[in-house]
C-alpha cells in the first residue's frame, strides 16, 4: 500500500468512527424502542413497529434536505471560503423549521393511512397514540440533523457522536419511566416510547446549538449573527443538491417500511419477527453509513481544493474499505445477531422467524455496503440526480416487485420480501459503482459550488 492511501483511509476512519458511534446511537434509541416495547406486550411492539414505518422513512428522507448542508459546506472549507458557510446554515435551518412544520402535521393525521392498510382498531388506535407522541420531537430532530451536517463538513464529527451517545443515556431511563410507569410517571406501554425519543430529540437540538455557539472552531464564523432571512438562489442551490438526496434515501428506507405495512395483515407474530431484523440489521447497517458519510466529507473537500485526482482515488479506495465493513457487517448477522433475537421476545415463534430473516439480511450485505460507498462518493461529487435514478429502479421497480411475487405467490411470505431487498440491493451495487467510475474518470459532475 503506498504512503498516499495510508494516509487517506487513516484520514477516512478518522472521521467515520465518530460518524458510526453517532449514528449507532440514533440507531440504539431505536432497538431499545423495540426491545422495551416487546416487554411491554406483542400489541405494544406491533404500534411501535407500524408508527416507526410511517416516521421514520419520512424524518430520513426530510433529513436528506439537510445532508446537502455537508458537500456544499465542505466544498466551502475545501476552498478557503468560510465567510460564506454562515448564511449556507441559516438557510438549512430554515429549511428545516419548514419541513418539521409539514411532518407534525403528517404524523398526527395518520389514522386514515392505517386504516386504510386494513390495520385492526385496537392497533390502530395505538399507533396513531405513537405518532402523536414522537411528532413533538421531530421539528427538533431536522434542526439538529442540519446543524451535524454543517459541523461534520468541516470534519468535526466527534462532537455529534458526543451528543448522540448523550441523547442514548436519556432515552432509555425515559422509556422504562413511560413505557412502564415507574416513579410516578403514567404507565404508557409502546407510546411511552414515542414521548422519550422526543425527550431525546431536544436535548439533541439544544446540544448542538451550544456546540456551533461555544465551539472555538465556530467562534470566528460567528453564525448566529446577522439578519435571518429566506435567500432564493441558496435555497434553490440545496435544493437541488438535497431533493435526490432526500428521495433516494425515501426511497430505499420506504422500501423496507412499506414491507412491514404489507405485512399488517400477516399478525403481530410476523410484523414483530420483522420488526425485530428491521432493528438489528438497521443497527449493523450504521458500519457502512458511516464509511459513506465520511466519503463524501473527504471527497467534497478534495473538490472544494481543486485536488480532483485526489478526490478520485479517495473514492476508489471507499470501494475497497466497503468490501472490509460488508464483511464485518455479514459475520456479525450471520454469527451473533440471530442468537440475540431471543432478548426482543419471550415467544418463541417470533424468535425463530426473526432468527431466520436475519440470516436473510446478512446476505446482502456486501452489495448495501457497495453501493453505499459509492452513493457517499458521487455526493462528495455532489452527483445526486443519478444515484436517485439508480435507487428508484432498483428498489421499487425490481426490489418490490420481485419480493412481493416470492412472498405471496411462491409461498415464501415474510422472506421473499428480505430476498427482494437483496435483489434490488446487488442492483444498485453495480449501476452505483459503475457511474462512480465514469465520474471519477472523467469528472463529469458540475463542480459549482
Amino acid at each position: 500500500m503506498s504512503q498516499s492511501a495510508s494516509i487517506e483511509i487513516k484520514a477516512l476512519l478518522k472521521l467515520a468512527w465518530p460518524i458510526l458511534l453517532a449514528q449507532s446511537s440514533m440507531t440504539a434509541m431505536s432497538l431499545a424502542d423495540s426491545l422495551m416495547a416487546s416487554h411491554a406486550g406483542p400489541d405494544d411492539l406491533a404500534a411501535v413497529a407500524l408508527g416507526a414505518s410511517i416516521w421514520l422513512p419520512m424524518l430520513i428522507s426530510m433529513s436528506g434536505l439537510m445532508m446537502a448542508l455537508t458537500p456544499i459546506v465542505a466544498y466551502l472549507f475545501g476552498g478557503n471560503k468560510t465567510s460564506e458557510v454562515r448564511a449556507e446554515l441559516h438557510q438549512s435551518l430554515l429549511l428545516a423549521l419548514i419541513l418539521g412544520v409539514i411532518a407534525v402535521m403528517l404524523l398526527r393525521n395518520a389514522s386514515p393511512l392505517l386504516g386504510w392498510l386494513g390495520v385492526e382498531t385496537t392497533l390502530q388506535l395505538k399507533a396513531q397514540d405513537y405518532l402523536d407522541a414522537i411528532s413533538w420531537g421531530l421539528p427538533l430532530m431536522l434542526l439538529f440533523q442540519s446543524m451535524r451536517s454543517f459541523a461534520e463538513a468541516f470534519g468535526l464529527t466527534q462532537p455529534m457522536m458526543r451528543i448522540g451517545l448523550l441523547a442514548v443515556a436519556l432515552n432509555i431511563p425515559m422509556n422504562y419511566l413511560f413505557i412502564f410507569g415507574k416513579l410516578g410517571f403514567p404507565e404508557l406501554g409502546g407510546v411511552g416510547c414515542g414521548y422519550a425519543s422526543s425527550a431525546a430529540f431536544a436535548l439533541m437540538f439544544v446540544s448542538a446549538v451550544l456546540l456551533l455557539h461555544l465551539s472555538p472552531n465556530f467562534r470566528e464564523l460567528e453564525l448566529w449573527r446577522g439578519r435571518w432571512q429566506f435567500n432564493w438562489p441558496r435555497a434553490r442551490h440545496q435544493l437541488a443538491v438535497g431533493l435526490p438526496i432526500a428521495f433516494a434515501l425515501l426511497i430505499e428506507t420506504s422500501m423496507f417500511c412499506f414491507i412491514a405495512l404489507l405485512l399488517a395483515d400477516y399478525g403481530a407474530v410476523v410484523i414483530s419477527a420483522h420488526q425485530i431484523t428491521l432493528s438489528i440489521s438497521s443497527f449493523i447497517f450504521m458500519l457502512p453509513l458511516s464509511l459513506c458519510l465520511a466519503l463524501t466529507i473527504r471527497v467534497g473537500q478534495h473538490r472544494g481544493a481543486g485536488k480532483l485526482q485526489q478526490a478520485q482515488h479517495t473514492s476508489l479506495l471507499g470501494l475497497g474499505l466497503s468490501l472490509l465493513v460488508s464483511l464485518m457487517s455479514f459475520c456479525i448477522l450471520r454469527f451473533i445477531a440471530a442468537p440475540m433475537a431471543g432478548y426482543y421476545s419471550d415467544s418463541l415463534e417470533v424468535v425463530e422467524l426473526a432468527a431466520y430473516l436475519l440470516g436473510l439480511a446478512s446476505l446482502y450485505q456486501f452489495s448495501d455496503a457497495l453501493q453505499l460507498a459509492a452513493t457517499g462518493a458521487l455526493r462528495g461529487f455532489k452527483e445526486t440526480h443519478t444515484p436517485l435514478i439508480i435507487c428508484f429502479i432498483a428498489y421499487w421497480i425490481l426490489g418490490i416487485p420481485s419480493g412481493y411475487y416470492l412472498a405471496e405467490y411462491q409461498g415464501f411470505g415474510a422472506a421473499g420480501y428480505w430476498l427482494g431487498i437483496l435483489i434490488g440491493l446487488s442492483f444498485a451495487a453495480v449501476l452505483l459503482i459503475r457511474r462512480l467510475i465514469r465520474v471519477t474518470q472523467y469528472d463529469l459532475a458540475p463542480i459549482t459550488p
